[in-house]
């Protein structure tokens, strides 16, 4: 339900709401914008994928392909 609702959400974004400043519940008194948030969530994911690599190669078991390439649609020529 969370990965539909994040799907349709960011098939919305547009350059106001990229800009939008909000604050964020768990940092009393900072404003970001949509966007550096958006940037924010990638790269934290991205760490998150690096430590379970990581983790898992300690154990001597090759972690799965998990580059965004392998998930995005191909376009139509």
């Amino acid at each position: 339900m969370v990965e539909q609702r994040t799907i349709a959400y960011l098939a919305t974004l547009t350059d106001d709401e990229l800009k939008r400043v909000v604050s964020v519940h768990d940092r009393p008194g900072k404003r970001y914008t949509v966007d550096g948030l958006l940037w924010n969530l990638i790269i934290h994911e991205a760490r998150h994928v690096a430590q379970i690599s990581v983790l898992l190669r300690t154990q001597g078991i090759e972690p799965p392909f998990l580059d965004l390439l392998k998930y995005l649609p191909m376009p139509s020529a």
